[in-house]
């Protein structure tokens, strides 16, 4: 009974005791949880790519910071690939980005890509001031306008890496609505300007491909920048042509003016127009076709009211305001027409609309005193010519010019042509009513036509100042018709006329 009652004390002690003991484990269990400090929180920054890149969104889960890795004494000197930060595992398994082709050109000294491990274990919010921003499948390449240069935003991570690449302070003074220095995304790569740098890069690292000579790359209005499958097309200015191929990062340069409203870009070809007008008329438009630098003229047509491009075939059908249809051969770079033209509008080239032929060193027309052959007749080094042709009249018009002495003539240095005086009002038939004649000069047949060439005075305004100059005028009628050559010279305030006479028997003989 005695060994009953002991068992019975005994038996809550032992429970009391192991009682006591978990309590104790237990608390030494809490103990050892980490609190959640307050400076924990995690911001991720979302990317939202554009259209044509839909790369895999980054796990909503941010890596836990990496130790940071102190710099060796002796830096690696120019490191040609930037490391790419690699989180740590996490619950959430992480998709793969798609690979980015390495570059294979090393960067210019000065310009290496920088490494990201400073950047790679931070955490929290990413910031940036992004004035242009260009999309790709892994990688963001963003204009920055704190820093005026331009920054990639790794779109796995969230890390930034900066290139070191400046861009025009006007950038950030004046954004519109032309495109920024950044060209575009193409075959995984990113193509801006970096002042009168072209850049290309794959998001790790970048390469100069070109340096763009003058002013150019001061020039903040980029307009337009267009896209074929491997090329990029981008117009400076409205006077420079920048062309990037991304197959094998070439880049060609053009000094040419464009016009927006027609421009032909394939992988192996181009084509572009400059848009003109007749003063106080109507437009007109040069085409072009261009390729590896060099620039082909193939015709003056009317303004360009629409066309169609088939790639396949590198034709190009274009029509005009006047109802004229063309179709273009971007390979050969011929032109062929729905009419024919005289041949006194090819002489320099297709003249299929009215405009004006500039900057001539020579003067071509057809011998209308002969059998319309053709006559070529270089002028004096100190001329150039303007030729305008007239639909009107079927007739053209040169205007000749002396730079030099431009302050000594009234304008222009002189002109030829061929009027019809039964259309035209003129003194005696042959002279202009508002010159005197002075003196008959010179008699005689020559190659287009007997040829009379006397010595005019007219008052011009110089200065705003009424003047008398006086020119040496030819008058060669065409025979059994009312239409004549009719050539003037201006003689520059001064001068002798004889020299000026020479070079009219030159012209017409």
């Amino acid at each position: 009974m005695r060994r009953n009652l002991g068992i019975v004390v005994l038996i809550p002690c032992i429970l009391a005791v192991i009682l006591a003991v978990l309590i104790v484990l237990d608390k030494r269990n809490s103990s050892m949880a980490p609190a959640k400090g307050k400076g924990s929180d995690k911001t991720v920054v979302s990317v939202s790519p554009t259209p044509d890149a839909q790369p895999t969104q980054a796990p909503q889960t941010s890596p836990e910071p990496e130790p940071e890795v102190s710099p060796t004494d002796e830096p690696t000197p120019s490191p040609t690939v930037s490391a790419t930060p690699t989180p740590s595992p996490s619950p959430t398994p992480s998709p793969t980005p798609e690979p980015t082709p390495a570059l294979t050109p090393t960067p210019e000294p000065g310009q290496e890509s920088e490494e990201t491990s400073e950047n790679s274990g931070e955490t929290g919010e990413v910031t940036y001031n992004a004035i242009y921003r260009q999309d790709g499948n892994s990688y963001s390449l963003i204009a920055d306008a704190d820093t005026l240069t331009f920054i990639v935003l790794n779109k796995q991570d969230n890390s930034i890496r900066e290139t070191g690449y400046p861009f025009s302070p006007r950038y950030a003074q004046q954004p519109s609505d032309f495109s920024g220095p950044i060209l575009g995304y193409k075959s995984n790569y990113f193509v801006f300007m970096s002042n009168n740098q072209v850049v290309i890069s794959d998001g790790t690292q970048e390469k100069v491909i070109a340096e763009l000579s003058g002013d150019i790359g001061e020039g903040v209005h980029i307009n337009p920048v267009i896209h074929s499958e491997n090329r990029i097309f981008a117009g400076i200015e409205g006077k420079f042509i920048l062309i990037v191929d991304l197959r094998d990062f070439s880049v060609e340069t053009y000094n040419e003016t464009y016009s927006v409203g027609y421009l032909v870009l394939t992988d192996d070809c181009f084509s572009f127009s400059q848009k003109r007008r007749i003063p106080a008329g109507p437009y007109y438009e040069y085409l072009y076709t261009a390729r590896d630098g060099k620039v082909n003229l193939l015709a003056m047509i009317g303004e360009i009211s629409s066309y169609v491009v088939d790639v396949e075939n590198s034709i190009v059908t274009i029509e005009t305001t006047d109802n004229d249809k063309f179709r273009v051969d971007l390979k050969t770079g011929g032109i062929s027409a729905d009419r024919t033209l005289s041949m006194e509008r090819t002489l320099y080239l297709p003249a299929y609309a009215d405009g004006i032929i500039e900057g001539l060193t020579d003067i071509r027309f057809l011998n209308r005193n002969g059998n319309n052959e053709v006559v070529l007749k270089l002028l004096p080094a100190s001329y150039k010519a303007d030729c305008y042709y007239n639909s009107y009249y079927d007739n053209f018009y040169f205007t000749f010019y002396q730079p030099e002495k431009a302050g000594l003539l009234p304008g222009s240095a002189g002109s030829f042509t061929i009027v019809d005086y039964s259309l035209i009002s003129l003194k005696d038939d042959k002279f202009p009513r508002d010159a005197a004649v002075k003196e008959l000069l010179y008699s005689a047949r020559t190659g287009i036509g007997s040829a009379e060439i006397y010595l005019l005075e007219r008052y011009e305004t110089l200065n705003n100042e009424s003047v008398a100059f006086e020119l040496v005028y030819a008058w060669i009628p065409v025979k059994d018709s009312t239409k004549a050559y009719q050539l003037y010279l201006y003689v520059p305030r001064g001068e002798d006329y004889e020299p000026y006479l020479e070079i009219a028997k030159q012209l017409i003989s």
